[in-house]
């Protein structure tokens, strides 16, 4: 379909597609440039919007301040984002940009399986 034919709705979907696919490269390398080791990655991915500092500091395993650091800077980047209440939510999936997730450890020391 000619773009001049698109409605606006349709069109910026179109310029939308074509960006994520330019910039998924890019993405990726900083990403794997910025979460550096399994906790780092677990944190990130845990960044959900519904698992506070205390959860992911629990699951990861590094304390309340490491996680709060972790998440201004990745903020800063353009990698998270905030949403009401404080809460925090990851803008890029792992599982989308290729990148392994590591298994979240349930509380009892065990590994609780990805839904």
């Amino acid at each position: 379909m000619p773009y001049e034919d698109m409605d606006e709705r349709a069109l910026l979907a179109e310029i939308l597609k074509w960006t994520k696919i330019q910039a998924i490269p890019h993405v990726k390398e900083v990403l794997r440039a910025v979460l550096d080791d399994e906790k780092k990655l677990l944190a990130y991915h845990m960044t959900d919007g519904k698992n506070g500092v205390k959860e992911i500091a629990e699951a990861t395993g590094v304390s309340i301040a490491t996680i709060s650091g972790w998440w201004k800077a990745w903020e800063q980047q353009g990698l998270i984002e905030e949403l009401k209440g404080r809460k925090k939510r990851k803008v890029f999936s792992l599982e989308e940009m290729g990148i392994e997730v590591p298994e979240i450890p349930s509380s009892k020391g065990e590994v609780k399986a990805e839904e």
